[in-house]
């Protein structure tokens, strides 16, 4: 998660990976971004994809959170956020959307 290695994960990390997707579905070499591919692959699919732009997004709000809360706030929050969301395949891709929430086809 930490793509740009700064030792933390923030929305820097987030915004060099949408750049990274962005330009590689445009066709760019992105053979020079390995710490990209080495780092950005948050969720563990093997691929690099906004949503794991979303999560490193995520654990930085948590962590934001921490600051001014307790652990019980967080896991609170955190179970909030697992009942409300979920992550489908949408067009070959996933994305996060509110649990029953339908997707049209393109």
């Amino acid at each position: 998660g930490d793509v740009n290695g700064d030792g933390t994960i923030d929305i820097s990390d987030a915004n060099i990976v949408l750049g990274y997707v962005s330009d590689l579905a445009s066709g760019f070499d992105m053979s020079e971004f390995e710490f990209v591919k080495k780092y950005g692959d948050v969720n563990g699919d093997g691929r690099i994809t906004p949503l794991d732009a979303t999560w490193m997004l995520r654990y930085y709000c948590m962590r934001a959170v921490s600051l001014i809360a307790d652990d019980a706030k967080i896991e609170e929050l955190i179970k909030t956020f697992d009942e409300k969301f979920e992550i489908i395949d949408y067009d070959g891709a996933k994305t996060i959307v509110k649990k029953g929430e339908k997707r049209n086809e393109k």
